[in-house]
Parts: C-alpha cells; structure tokens; sequence
C-alpha cells in the first residue's frame, strides 16, 4: 500500500502521518521525596475526559484513550486518515505511601499525579530516583 501512496502522491503514507500501527506508550517521570512521591505523564492532544487514574494500595494505573484524526487537503487530493487506541500505564507505589491522599491534576496535556507518604514513612531525604 505504502508504493501506492509513493507511486501516486510522490511521498509515503506513513511520511504524511506516522505510522498508524504505532502503539501510544505516555511517557511517564516519576520522582520520590522525603514527604510525596511525584508521577508525570506526557500526554499530548488527550482531554482530561479522555484519561482515568486509579491509586490502589500499590499501585498507579493511568490509562485512556486517544483519538487521532487528520485531514489533508492539497488541491484536487483529499487525505484523512482515523487512528485510535488504548493505552495503559501502571506504576508500583513504594511501601509508606497514603493512597488516601492523592492528588492529580491535568493541564495542557500533561499528567501531574502527587501522593504523599505517610507520616511514620516520612524522612529528611530531599530526592531519590
């Protein structure tokens, strides 16, 4: 199919949008101080509706759904391409972790996920990776 695209168009389909059996993997950074333990997850043209977060006694699911539409139009060609797909994303949580109080917030398609530790858990460290 792809020497079809090239053929006619003079450019590959995957040239004009990626190649659509790529599988959406968010990236994720986590970070741990003495007090909270701080996930990140990029998650770029998601609405917050579109992403769901579940904290269990150990562990972080982030997961969703993400939609891809494109439409291209030159001259007398039209291209649209739909691509869509589940994506998954579980973290283990460390031992001493509130699960009760989790706070996440999403912004401009990033993911900011903070739980605090428990206070027995609690210490002076200031960053572990």
């Amino acid at each position: 199919m792809n020497s079809v695209f090239e053929d006619f168009f003079g450019r590959s389909s995957s040239d004009l949008w990626g190649d659509a059996t790529e599988e959406f993997l968010p990236r994720v950074d986590v970070s741990e101080t003495g007090k909270e333990m701080r996930i990140t997850a990029e998650l770029p043209g998601l609405d917050e509706k579109d992403v769901e977060v579940t904290v269990t006694s150990n562990m972080l699911t982030i997961k969703g759904e993400k939609k891809v539409e494109k439409e291209e139009e030159e001259g007398d060609s039209y291209y649209s391409e739909r691509n869509y797909g589940h994506f998954e994303r579980t973290i283990a949580l460390p031992q001493g972790i509130d699960t009760n109080n989790a706070e996440a917030k999403f912004k401009k398609g990033v993911l900011k996920v903070t739980i605090l530790r428990k206070p027995e858990a609690q210490s002076s460290r200031t960053k572990s990776s």
